[in-house]
């Protein structure tokens, strides 16, 4: 446009200085100038002239002045040509603006010249667009066309004093063809408007104070007469207007407790209501953390080793007092249920409910069938128990279709039950819940008889559909919500659950390391190839008498030498079985040892077993013995039938044996692998079989979990240190997606792993929740026997130096225990009853040169028994919680060594093993013979000690003597 032209450069004017000067070397243009002079002073006739006039000028001058004429009698002329050029330049620049040619002739007007009459115009221009941009004259286009218009426009000006009603000023003068007269008609009306705009402008302040209700948004998608009836409408609404002031009231509750922003949410529909207690949840949460953090964890990172471990073990405190409360509010909450009374008068066939319980309680023998009384007092069973265990069959066949609805079924071992065996349990109860284990067992048909081709019956007479499904199969098509659990935790050693995970699982379970090594005398997978003991062992007639005598032996002096270890046996049939527990029976009349260990663990869940391999899914032992029962006849054949294994769901029945085991699984057989022919036809169950029989016969080697790269420079860091003192350290120990951070070796303990380092990196930072990582990782580890250090971060950037030396003497604490409790299993016993009389605490080694040079004399951290004191806090029991045998706990301080005794918290004193049995017992023959195991008791707060060849007589002894 012409208006943004006005700065325009003219080169010719901001020249006009240099020209000048040249009048200095040019004095015979005097003449010129004083004739230049006279002729500006009559005025230029055009711009052409007088811009190129300017231009000599100012070259005359400027060299007059450089050269020093300004004394001459021409002095004035400068400052009259500088005024006189001043004008011609603004008169050159607001023609230009308004595109007056270069050639056009100024001449004067009656109110001034031509060129201020330009300027008027340009200011004029600059007004008029400042009032364009207001609201009401943006309808205005351009002036040349609009003023055009401004003639036709004042015909309107009757036409629109006759519109009544409201008026949308702003829209009309956009439609209009002729705005200003338009304009012009509603300045006439101005006074009924301002009375309009002002109720207006007052209703509309009364609706955004009494309901905050914004006449904007009204007409936001509407026109004012719309607005308008919305209104009445709403006015008419009395129900709504209670509604609403019921809202505002609650408005103001929540405001007054800070929490407007949630009912503003609500309201405007950014979330739904049902959804404000996880959003108060989720910002209170925030609010705490980021009050703690400080944003950028200020407060963590000023927290030491001191603080944060006494943090973690209150949290383990408190979350173990957290569940035995919320198990405590659960039972009391139900103990308020009031069962109802029923009916107790009239025939005792009309008694229901309370009154009939009590009725046949008082009954020496009761008359009332259990099915009528279960359907007459359903409801006050119900309140007096709320939890029923039944199978399907049991649920049929006494609680009577619509009687009784319970609010959760759980399924448990779903893998065995069929979908219409199901049906009437998922009936009675408003949601159900399916657990097992597509891996192991199928449906059982004990009804239907499967004739072998060869005539044997080694499948007990239970008939299999390989093709059946089960709940379980249903419910992984239907369910569309699953939960797969990964942590496998009963398998204490890597080798019990690494052929199952491999072979079946796709090693997909998360498996804990042990520390111990394979070839423990316990731990984990054990191999007895019964024709190495009983060179005559022959099967025959589906049983195998030798193999089964070697069970037997071996269950017997497991009793002695680990007492306090469950065991269960399985037989690959039933004939097997029946042959072993009778067996076992004369066993238990005859030797009062194994009487006293079946005692021990009857009425238990670690009951001691005998089982068929199709019985045993559930149930788990710290040790199973399996009897394979199958191998070579009289004349040295193999046959190729192995029961249940020759099916092709046979591998899911390996499954399930093979993983029964939480500490030792001792495999009993007559075969060799290479018994095992494989063809094309083979079943997976028995390709699996001859897997497994490699595997246990090849010393079940498992990987052993010699660990990766490390996570982070800071775990080299303490590596590092921990070689310095003379230990072996392996990075990420662990198998199957489970890793310790670093394992601890030493030549003098050839035991394995004798310490976990746990530092605060990535694998501790990924953890879901603080029980996962502070309380439930650590306490699995420790129950497998890992002793475990955490490192604290903060603390050793802080003072590498002093975290070291506590980090060394914690080390070499353990590795003194474990040392010193080798050396004493195998020393006299004099000589330990000696040791142990010299000194009541534990040894603690002096420190390395190493470690002496690191730490100043007056450090406290030099006192190794402070240093220890630091880092393990209050005492605490240690190892796996053991049954309960009495009104005490029985802790597992080092595995199969050493137990404390606690009450209340109180350490009551230990039984420690003095000798272990480990001669082979011998009980078929002339006589039974069997080495007995030796304890010694200890009570923590008088310091006797005794000898007992009973490890759970010795227990009851330290708590009696203990006990005031």
């Amino acid at each position: 446009m012409l208006w943004d032209d006005i700065t325009s450069d003219f080169a010719s004017l901001r020249t006009a200085r240099a020209l000048i000067a040249k009048v200095a070397s040019h004095l015979a243009m005097l003449d010129e100038l004083g004739s230049l002079r006279d002729w500006l002073a009559a005025e230029a006739t055009d711009r052409q002239t007088s811009t190129a006039a300017c231009d000599r000028l100012s070259d005359l001058l400027n060299n007059l002045i450089e050269a020093g004429f300004g004394h001459v009698t021409l002095a004035d002329l400068p400052s009259s040509c500088m005024e006189r050029i001043a004008e011609l330049k603004r008169l050159a620049e607001a023609s230009q603006a308004v595109g007056v040619q270069s050639d056009a002739r100024f001449q004067r007007l009656a109110g001034g010249t031509v060129a201020d009459a330009i300027l008027k115009l340009h200011e004029a221009r600059e007004a008029f667009d400042k009032l364009k941009s207001g609201p009401m004259f943006e309808w205005v286009g351009d002036v040349a066309t609009s003023l055009q218009m401004l003639e036709d426009s004042l015909a309107e000006v009757d036409a629109v004093g006759a519109v009544t009603g409201p008026i949308d000023i702003l829209s009309l003068l956009k439609d209009a063809d002729t705005p200003a007269a338009l304009l012009s008609s509603i300045c006439g009306g101005a006074t009924d408007l301002s009375k309009a705009s002002k109720g207006w402008e007052d209703a509309s302040d009364y609706l955004w104070d009494t309901a905050e209700l914004d006449v904007l948004d009204l007409c936001e998608d509407l026109d004012w007469r719309q607005a308008a009836s919305k209104l009445r409408v709403l006015g008419d609404d009395r129900g709504g207007a209670s509604l609403a002031a019921d809202l505002l009231k609650y408005r103001a509750s929540v405001a007054e407790r800070d929490l407007a922003p949630f009912a503003d949410a609500a309201t405007s529909g950014l979330i739904g209501p049902d959804q404000l207690d996880d959003m108060y949840e989720l910002v209170s949460t925030s609010a705490l953390l980021r009050s703690y953090l400080g944003g950028d964890g200020q407060e963590l990172g000023r927290l030491g080793s001191l603080k944060l471990n006494d943090a973690r073990r209150q949290f383990k405190k408190v979350d173990k007092e957290l569940h035995k409360l919320e198990a405590s509010a659960i039972v009391s909450s139900r103990l308020t249920d009031k069962p109802p009374t029923g009916v107790g008068y009239g025939p005792k066939s009309a008694f229901s409910e309370l009154r009939l319980l009590e009725h046949e309680v008082e009954l020496t023998r009761p008359r009332t069938p259990l099915r009528d009384a279960v359907h007459r007092a359903g409801q006050a069973l119900q309140a007096l128990k709320p939890v029923w265990m039944m199978s399907p069959t049991s649920i049929a066949q006494y609680i009577r279709p619509g009687s009784m609805q319970f609010d959760l079924l759980i399924i448990d071992e779903a893998s065995q039950m069929r979908p219409e065996f199901s049906v009437s349990c998922i009936l009675r109860a408003d949601q159900f819940v399916v657990v097992g284990d597509a891996n192991q067992l199928p449906p059982s048909d004990h009804f239907q008889v499967v004739n072998t081709d060869d005539g044997d019956d080694d499948g007990d007479g239970v008939g299999i559909d390989d093709s059946t499904e089960s709940i379980l199969d249903l419910a992984n098509q239907r369910f569309r919500t699953k939960r797969r659990l990964k942590w496998h935790y009963r398998s204490q050693h890597e080798s019990l659950i690494q052929f199952s995970n491999r072979e079946f699982y796709e090693r997909d379970l998360v498996v804990f390391p042990s520390p111990m090594a394979n070839d423990d005398a316990l731990l984990g997978v054990k191999c007895f190839y019964a024709p190495e003991f009983f060179p005559d062992t022959v099967y025959e007639s589906s049983i195998n008498q030798r193999e089964a005598e070697l069970v037997i032996e071996q269950a017997f002096g497991l009793m002695q030498t680990h007492p306090e270890r469950s065991i269960g046996i399985v037989a690959m049939n039933a004939k097997q079985t029946e042959l072993i527990q009778n067996e076992f029976d004369r066993l238990i009349v005859e030797e009062e040892r194994v009487r006293k260990y079946v005692e021990a663990f009857e009425g238990t869940i670690d009951e001691f077993f005998i089982k068929n391999l199709e019985n045993v899914q559930g149930d788990e032992r710290d040790i199973i013995l399996i009897s394979t029962v199958y191998g070579p006849d009289k004349n040295g054949v193999v046959r190729q039938n192995f029961g249940l294994m020759n099916r092709e769901v046979g591998w899911r029945r390996l499954n399930v044996l093979v993983t029964r085991a939480k500490i030792s699984c001792r495999l009993i057989t007559s075969l060799r692998p290479d018994d095992v022919k494989v063809t094309e036809k083979s079943s997976k169950g028995v390709i699996a079989f001859k897997s497994y029989l490699t595997y246990a016969h090849g010393g079940a080697t498992y990987d052993p979990g010699t660990g990766g790269e490390t996570d982070s420079d800071f775990e080299i860091f303490v590596a590092d240190a921990l070689r310095g003192a003379g230990y072996e350290v392996i990075y990420q120990v662990g198998v199957e997606g489970f890793r310790i951070d670093l394992g601890v070796r030493h030549e003098s303990c050839p035991i394995g792993f004798i310490a976990g380092i746990e530092c605060d990196g990535a694998p501790y930072h990924s953890g879901l929740s603080v029980r996962d990582r502070d309380h439930i990782r650590q306490t699995i580890l420790e129950n497998l026997g890992w002793n475990i250090y955490r490192v604290w971060s903060t603390d050793w950037f802080a003072d590498p130096s002093r975290e070291t030396s506590k980090l060394i003497a914690w080390v070499d604490r353990v590795r003194e225990q474990i040392s010193s409790t080798l050396i004493e299993q195998t020393a006299p016993v004099e000589v330990r009853r000696t040791k142990q009389k010299e000194s009541s605490t534990p040894a603690v080694p002096d420190q390395t040169d190493d470690l002496a040079s690191t730490t100043s004399i007056t450090d406290p951290v030099s006192d190794n028994t402070d240093v220890i004191a630091e880092i393990e806090g209050p005492r605490e029991p240690r190892g796996r919680m053991l049954r309960s045998i009495g009104d005490f706990e029985t802790y597992e301080a080092i595995r199969g060594r050493l137990y404390e005794i606690w009450r209340d918290q109180e350490l009551l004193g230990e039984v420690e093993v003095v000798k272990r049995a480990t001669a082979a017992p011998k009980l078929f023959g002339d006589r039974a013979m069997a080495a007995q195991s030796e304890y010694e008791g200890r009570v923590e707060a008088t310091g006797d000690s005794f000898r007992s060849f009973d490890l759970y007589a010795a227990m009851r002894e330290v708590a009696v003597r203990a006990t005031p």
